[in-house]
């Protein structure tokens, strides 16, 4: 993409796609020109060769159809890219954590890493991150608040014999995959903003506007939108 402006309105549209926002760091990493390419020979300089493996699956959310997917548009090599260097320390400890409780989930639940899993078992555990992603998370207890009285009635249920096997291997999500700041929504908005960044989302998926950003072109059902 050469132009600021362009940058500009792949960001708009992927933070229309996203819900309305997208981060600091990945708008700034944007703007500076970073953008997904498939480069042969690339070497990652954060992600291992595993966590690469499951940032190229997790990002098959945009899968290939009639046009390339995300995985041939580089996203993962913007992932590392961004990570690199334009993410704080904490956010990137915080992503690069977020990772590893999908592999974690992945092997509790199938015994395998998430990049080795069936599309249905990947699809039914992107699902679950999701709809957690885009839930509030719940209110902090307030300092001196008093707490809910617990009756002699009130049995705590535990982990033990009788418990559902899918919940033993699917316990609640972590606070780190709840609400807007959560791993899943970051892994989203790089996927999105990476695809949508690269060669193959601007003129594949989308096909650029000759006439500019204030000339019309009339639609035609069945091809790419315009960009």
């Amino acid at each position: 993409m050469g132009s600021t402006i362009t940058r500009r309105e792949a960001l708009k549209r992927a933070a229309w796609i996203l819900g309305g926002t997208v981060s600091a760091p990945t708008i700034l990493g944007v703007l500076a020109g970073c953008r997904a390419e498939q480069k042969t020979g690339f070497t990652p300089r954060t992600l291992t060769p595993d966590q690469r493996s499951t940032v190229d699956a997790i990002a098959d959310i945009i899968p290939e159809t009639e046009t390339p997917g995300a995985r041939a548009a580089g996203v993962d090599q913007f992932v590392d890219a961004m990570l690199t260097d334009y993410y704080p320390a904490k956010e990137r400890d915080r992503f690069l954590a977020g990772l590893a409780r999908v592999d974690a989930r992945a092997q509790r639940q199938h015994s395998l890493p998430f990049a080795r899993l069936s599309k249905e078992q990947q699809t039914a555990i992107v699902l679950d991150l999701d709809k957690a992603a885009f839930t509030e998370p719940p209110a902090k207890a307030v300092a001196g608040a008093p707490k809910p009285e617990v009756r002699k009635t009130d049995v705590p249920v535990g982990p033990g014999a009788g418990a559902d096997p899918r919940e033993a291997s699917t316990p609640e999500p972590d606070p780190d995959d709840i609400g807007r700041e959560s791993f899943f929504r970051r892994m989203k908005e790089l996927t999105v903003v990476g695809y949508y960044t690269s060669e193959i989302g601007q003129n594949r998926e989308l096909r650029i506007n000759p006439w500019g950003q204030y000339r019309d072109i009339e639609y035609k059902p069945g091809t790419p939108a315009w960009a």
